[in-house]
């Protein structure tokens, strides 16, 4: 999953709050539930912090992807979003 992808999952978040309060038409109700399902988004990935250029990129990533300094493993027990332990600045 990329950047776009949880900026249009944030998206879909908004608007289906938008879309299931009380006097909204059903058929519009009924479209939106449609669209939702049809994107597939699924959840959010997990990201880490990279501790080279501090940049967020995928856990899983065994490179930035922005400076393509090479990552080294994640920690099992790290926090998303959270520096790799053991790199150097």
């Amino acid at each position: 999953m990329s950047e776009a992808s949880d900026v249009l999952r944030d998206a879909v978040e908004r608007v289906d709050a938008l879309v299931t309060v009380a006097g909204t038409p059903e058929g519009l109700r009924e479209a939106w539930g449609k669209l939702v399902v049809a994107l597939a988004l699924g959840p959010s990935r997990e990201r880490r912090v990279c501790p080279f250029c501090g940049k967020t990129g995928m856990r899983e990533a065994n490179r930035c992807g922005y400076c393509w300094r090479a990552l080294p493993p994640a920690a099992d027990g790290a926090a998303p979003g959270s520096p790799v332990e053991g790199a150097a600045r």
